[in-house]
């Protein structure tokens, strides 16, 4: 039994300290990409062929908004995601340097985006460190057996 708190207490440290490199490490394959609510492709076509051509006063954010209007609703910020198949991202035609990816909530569509990963590493950081404490503390009680009295000498 000793021997498997020991085990274990290496086990859950090992996880503890590997918790954030490991998401770290799936952080370099992430992707960023404007997360947009996703239109249906009818109503893609119809903004793609109702959409106007580049004013030369206006501002590439300006303008990267109004694309990203015929794909879905547009935000501001890039989110990274992972484990999301390339065929998934639009790399709309008049903005090719644009990464959207359309969402679509109703139908469960979440892609796994970076910041849940460090979200949930800190709790199986957390729960792993307290997995080592309480197995440490086990193997230490478990290593004190009580003394056996000597026998008596026979007479």
């Amino acid at each position: 039994m000793r021997a498997l708190a020991c085990l274990g207490s290496v086990v859950a440290l090992a996880v503890a300290a590997l918790a954030y490199p490991a998401v770290w490490i799936l952080s370099l394959g992430a992707t960023d990409a404007y997360l947009i609510a996703a239109k249906s492709p009818e109503m893609v076509q119809a903004n793609q062929a109702l959409a106007d051509p580049r004013d030369p006063k206006e501002s590439d954010a300006a303008y990267h908004k109004k694309v990203m209007e015929i794909y879905g609703n547009p935000v501001d910020y890039k989110t990274p995601v992972v484990f999301v198949p390339a065929n998934k991202f639009v790399h709309p035609k008049e903005a090719p340097e644009l990464v959207l990816l359309p969402v679509d909530k109703e139908k469960g569509e979440n892609p796994l985006q970076v910041k849940s990963l460090y979200f949930f590493a800190k709790y199986v950081a957390m729960g792993s460190g307290v997995a080592f404490g309480v197995l440490m503390v086990l193997f230490l009680v478990l290593g004190k057996s009580p003394k056996k009295p000597a026998p008596d000498p026979a007479p």
